[in-house]
């Protein structure tokens, strides 16, 4: 009998703006209500982040690779963390009565921004130790 061996096995991205972003040897992209995990040296997805209940739009990394942001159309943002090869989810960010459009971080400052399509801005920052609508 033939043995089959998989040369590749993926989950298709989201098409916006901001569904792509990559830090060291790992990419993260949006794929439906996921986030999709994704090493180019290896030719496959990893992992797949579960949490948003609506199409995701946008991920970005932070913390040189640490820690990832993800928004969506379900008016959230999560943060997730990565534990060793794996990630868990964190904090859940509000705030957005509309789609999250865009997400962005701040180094320095440990905060995340958000952007939806009514053109409302959250930002977040462990020194407030909360969110503020911008």
């Amino acid at each position: 009998m033939a043995t089959v061996q998989p040369e590749l096995i993926a989950v298709g991205s989201n098409r916006t703006a901001h569904a792509l972003d990559c830090s060291g040897a790992e990419a993260a992209y949006a794929a439906g209500t996921l986030v999709a995990l994704f090493r180019p040296h290896e030719a496959r997805v990893h992992a797949v982040l579960r949490g948003h209940t609506a199409r995701v739009n946008s991920v970005r990394f932070a913390q040189q690779g640490r820690l990832l942001v993800s928004g969506a159309a379900d008016g959230t943002a999560r943060v997730w963390a990565r534990d060793g090869d794996a990630w868990r989810a964190g904090a859940v960010l509000g705030g957005h009565g509309a789609p999250v459009v865009a997400t962005a971080t701040h180094e320095i400052e440990g905060g995340v921004a958000t952007h939806d399509i009514d053109s409302a801005v959250v930002t977040c920052t462990a020194a407030t130790d909360g969110c503020v609508r911008v």
